[in-house]
């Protein structure tokens, strides 16, 4: 009796260990049927390693093939990007499976973040694929995937299927210039392990939060998101406040006075009202604005921007939501659409909320590419497209799409809108209706903007300008 009491007291006790071991899974994989999915969805366990500043990644990706019949699949995976570390390549993969088979991999760019699988079958349209990974990386010491003293910041670190056009995957390498990620909507579930002393800022809503010794666990889900993003540090201060019926938090690396985290709010209330109202519904219920070492940076339901409070960036990343978030576009081979477009808004939310003279004699004297203290810079510029990779820009990537861009915005609007911004907002009013959830081109949001302005000359004149770079007054023929 004895003996068989020492085996339940064993068995139980091996149950209640595999139970906690396996807990990490319990709600990433919760009630996981492959049948349900109707969307690309992401089930990433994730587990940082502050010692050795890594991240262990392991998870599922079933992907939704909407492109075309497929013998083999490109995976991007962009930590690989950078390497500070003694080893050639920053990501040790342990295995990628697809739909239960382990494969080996081809690296295919010149940078080694995309990983090429050649299938043993044939993936036909609107088959999903099951793809498993497990794979550690080291963080880098700069960019997205950032570490500095404790301080953590993981954007873009998980696998995607690389986007498939005129029969073939892109290849694009991660850019340190502007933008490179590129991917369709899709749902995660995320389990995010860290030291119980790190506070955690994260895209998607927070569902649990599990102590584990000394660790802590958090189970988050973002629903229809562009990306998923976490930072983790261990002395945020952390403000919460209701905007819109919109949980609105703060987490800053330093602590904020009462007047600016008032300033970050109403930065925050003014934006969400002023999209809401001329442009779409912030389909969720939660923003997060985190203030750290990151300029400026856009992520489904979450941005980044620095401690030092800059108005003019905590808008853009807002609008950000939006365009980007909401509205996708190919960032790396187009940046004209999402940053442009959201650097003209942000002089719009100046106009407002302040005045004409703030909107043209204040922000538009930084964003004119016509003021005098760009000559050289727009010489230098003439002739070059508008509407190519972001690392061919080299130093000029900053004038000619953020700058240029807002200037061609402004020049259409004041000169073939007679200054009617209500008019451009109800395009882009259309536009939200059109492409939320959804991708969308230069070209397709050019003859959007000519068939709800009613100014015939729009595409034909963007795409000269965007050719070519050139002088705003220059018109067609």
């Amino acid at each position: 009796m004895i003996k068989y009491l020492k085996y339940l007291i064993i068995c139980s006790f091996i149950i209640i260990l595999t139970s906690c071991s396996n807990k990490e899974e319990d709600f990433i994989m919760d009630d996981f049927d492959i049948n349900d999915i109707t969307i690309n969805s992401y089930f990433l366990d994730l587990v940082l390693d502050d010692e050795e500043d890594n991240l262990d990644v392991s998870g599922k990706l079933v992907y939704i093939n909407d492109r075309a019949v497929l013998d083999n699949i490109v995976l991007m995976i962009y930590p690989n990007a950078y390497n500070n570390g003694s080893f050639f390549y920053n990501v040790d993969i342990e295995y990628l499976k697809i739909n239960g088979k382990s494969y080996d991999f081809d690296y295919v760019n010149s940078d080694n973040t995309a990983y090429k699988i050649e299938l043993d079958e044939i993936i036909n349209i609107n088959e999903k694929i099951d793809i498993d990974f497990k794979y550690n990386f080291s963080y880098w010491d700069t960019d997205r995937i950032y570490e500095n003293e404790n301080y953590f910041v993981t954007m873009f670190f998980y696998p995607f299927v690389a986007d498939y056009t005129d029969g073939e995957f892109d290849l694009d390498t991660y850019t340190f210039s502007g933008e490179s990620y590129f991917n369709e909507i899709g749902n995660y579930k995320v389990s995010i392990n860290v030291p119980k002393e790190y506070k955690v800022g994260h895209s998607g809503n927070l569902i649990d939060e599990v102590v584990l010794d000394d660790r802590k666990r958090l189970d988050v889900e973002l629903i229809n998101g562009r990306d998923f993003s976490f930072s983790a540090y261990q002395d945020y201060s952390i403000y919460n406040s209701d905007i819109e019926g919109i949980d609105v938090k703060i987490l800053s690396k330093k602590e904020l006075s009462d007047y600016d985290r008032n300033k970050v709010f109403i930065y925050a209330r003014d934006t969400i009202k002023m999209m809401e109202s001329k442009v779409g519904d912030y389909p969720y219920d939660f923003l997060t604005i985190e203030l750290g070492d990151i300029y400026g940076m856009e992520s489904s339901t979450i941005i980044y921007n620095s401690d030092n409070i800059s108005e003019t960036t905590i808008v853009h990343e807002i609008i950000h939501q939006w365009i980007y978030s909401l509205i996708g576009n190919n960032q790396s081979n187009e940046s004209f659409f999402d940053e442009a477009l959201t650097s003209y808004i942000t002089g719009l939310y100046y106009k407002e909320y302040y005045n004409s003279y703030s909107f043209d004699e204040g922000y538009f004297l930084s964003y004119n590419s016509l003021d005098f203290r760009f000559t050289e810079r727009f010489k230098n510029a003439l002739g070059i497209s508008m509407l190519d990779f972001v690392d061919n820009f080299d130093a000029d990537y900053g004038f000619v799409i953020y700058i240029h861009g807002a200037t061609l915005y402004k020049h259409y609007v004041d000169n073939f809108l007679d200054s009617d911004t209500d008019l451009f907002f109800n395009a882009l009013k259309t536009l939200y209706d059109n492409y939320s959830y959804k991708e969308v081109t230069v070209e397709e949001w050019l003859n959007l903007l000519e068939e709800t302005t009613g100014v015939d000359i729009t595409y034909e004149w963007f795409m000269m300008q965007l050719n070519s770079f050139q002088d705003p007054s220059n018109i067609p023929g």
